[in-house]
């Protein structure tokens, strides 16, 4: 068989053309020829323990929101009855499964989506680990420990396999029909009587929010079915208020394929970051209006959060947090001089004098707003800097948390606190605006002595615009997933916010290929 092997690996006059193995194109183009010339080309499957055990994995592979077809399932199912009859067939079940191992790795490790081809700020740079690919397949075929290897290959911990087990409950719910629509029509409040609360109930009874009581039919919208879709309310992201409106009824009414992909899509995202996260690290969820700090694996905080509305989106990265000021000063960026001062022309005057912005030159002296001929300039040649000193109605509040970026994107606190009480909060110009920030201030500067909660009420209280450095850098992640689970369990669901979910869904539903720089890496391999 060994030479039916190596002639499968050496077809193909050039490095790039395909390599295709009884109607199957392999993937592994640097990695499988490594492998079995490392064997001197002898089959690498010879217990049909391991095949079994890999199979499974593929067929399982859907479990984690991956498609088993990018992994030969279909190729596989048909080579294994025939590779007992002719060395040919063994062949090229051999070399297949091998690459279905890899491929499978490959997405397991790094996701099947490359989120720079969709993203340009994504900067969650991934280097491939210092390891032998080859000796460790070599390793787990000699263990018979090829559905280990795998496992421990995926993201662990709460996050995804809450996210798996959801998937799961999904699909069967599917596979029973669904669940029922509910009817359009007025807002259902709790206490009427309508008959589409027939279809409420049976809804919420569908996906488990509501037990099954043993009057399904009354029209009757009682309390413990308000309280079921008050629980439902929180579960996606709306106001918690048990009134049935447009929103609510919208959210009723997505499909369980929907969610399906919602839950593909958020498993994803998972591979891309679940590998790499530090033991300390401040983590904001764009979609869900969340921000979060977790040490040494613990959540320590968390507090609601207000991000840029649809026009000046909040960007998706990664920083390290350097410092935060106290009292700070706000000096308007670039974006809002233009967007929110400049485009008012000759009233820009009235609009800085409304803001409390002081006028200062290039040489820092104050200048008087009806002294500049505002409608002479645009952002690119504006000669002046517009600037607010601290104070309680300071854009940036009382803190800000810095972390340098080219988007001029950080935390801070806010005046306008009413708006955290909304449940949807896209409100800002791109930066994250913070409920309950100096707790977090607190916990970051780690240090009771020296800045313990009364001397940062203190140094506030002063008014003096105060820098405090923390210890050690501290990561920062912007993320955007818009299924979450909590630590008690349940997962939530929010709105796609910034319309980003369709891209990586398409990216799932695509042929299989490795990205090109892991890709590279790889062949860089000695």
């Amino acid at each position: 068989m060994a030479a039916a092997i190596q002639a499968h690996l050496e077809g193909g006059s050039a490095p790039t053309d395909p390599l295709v193995v009884e109607g199957a194109e392999v993937a592994s183009r640097v990695l499988l020829p490594q492998f079995y010339a490392r064997r001197r080309f002898r089959p690498a499957w010879s217990d049909p323990a391991d095949v079994d055990a890999l199979l499974g994995a593929v067929r399982e592979s859907a479990d984690h929101g991956l498609d088993p077809a990018d992994y030969h399932e279909a190729a596989l199912a048909a080579l294994r009855p025939l590779a007992g009859a002719d060395v040919e067939h063994a062949a090229a079940l051999d070399l297949l499964l091998t690459d279905a191992v890899l491929r499978l790795a490959y997405h397991f490790l790094y996701g099947k989506v490359d989120p720079s081809t969709s993203d340009a700020d994504w900067n969650f740079a991934r280097e491939l680990p210092d390891e032998d690919y080859v000796e460790a397949l070599e390793a787990a075929l000699s263990a018979h420990r090829i559905r280990p290897a795998l496992d421990e290959l995926a993201p662990r911990g709460w996050l995804y396999e809450a996210l798996r087990r959801e998937l799961g409950r999904t699909r069967s719910a599917a596979a029973a029909g669904g669940w029922r629509r509910v009817p359009a029509g007025p807002a259902l409040e709790p206490g009427a009587s309508d008959p589409r609360v027939a279809a409420l109930r049976a809804r919420l009874e569908a996906s488990g929010a509501l037990p099954a009581e043993a009057d399904p039919g009354s029209p009757v919208y009682d309390e413990p079915l308000a309280e079921a879709v008050r629980r439902f309310q929180r579960h996606h992201g709306l106001a918690d208020d048990g009134v049935v409106g447009a929103r609510t009824l919208a959210a009723l009414n997505v499909g369980p394929e929907a969610r399906i992909d919602q839950l593909r899509v958020n498993l994803e995202r998972a591979r891309w970051v679940l590998h790499d996260l530090p033991t300390r690290f401040v983590l904001v969820n764009v979609a869900s209006f969340e921000a979060f700090y977790f040490a040494d694996r613990e959540l320590l905080w968390r507090a609601r959060a207000q991000v840029g509305r649809d026009a000046r989106r909040t960007p998706i990265f990664r920083a390290e947090l350097q410092y935060l000021v106290l009292n700070p000063t706000w000096t308007v960026p670039p974006g809002i001089l233009a967007k929110d001062i400049l485009s008012a022309g000759a009233n820009a005057g009235s609009v800085v004098q409304r803001k409390g912005l002081r006028v200062l030159d290039r040489a820092g002296r104050e200048v008087a707003p009806g002294s500049v001929v505002w409608g002479r300039y645009t952002a690119r040649n504006f000669p002046y800097t517009l600037r607010q000193d601290p104070g309680p109605t300071n854009a940036l509040g009382r803190v800000k948390f810095m972390f340098p970026n080219p988007h001029l994107v950080y935390l801070h606190d806010t005046p306008s606190k009413e708006l955290f009480e909304r449940s949807e909060r896209a409100f800002s110009s791109g930066c994250i605006r913070i409920e309950r920030p100096f707790e977090l201030a607190e916990l970051l500067l780690g240090d009771p002595v020296k800045w313990s909660r009364e001397r940062i009420d203190a140094v506030v209280a002063s008014g003096n615009t105060t820098t405090v450095w923390l210890d050690r850098p501290l990561p920062v992640l912007l993320l955007y997933w818009t299924a979450l689970p909590t630590l008690e369990g349940p997962v939530r669901f929010f709105r796609d916010l910034y319309g980003r979910d369709p891209k990586v869904l398409a990216g799932l539903e695509r042929p299989f290929e490795f990205r090109r720089a892991v890709r590279e890496a790889v062949s860089r391999r000695p």
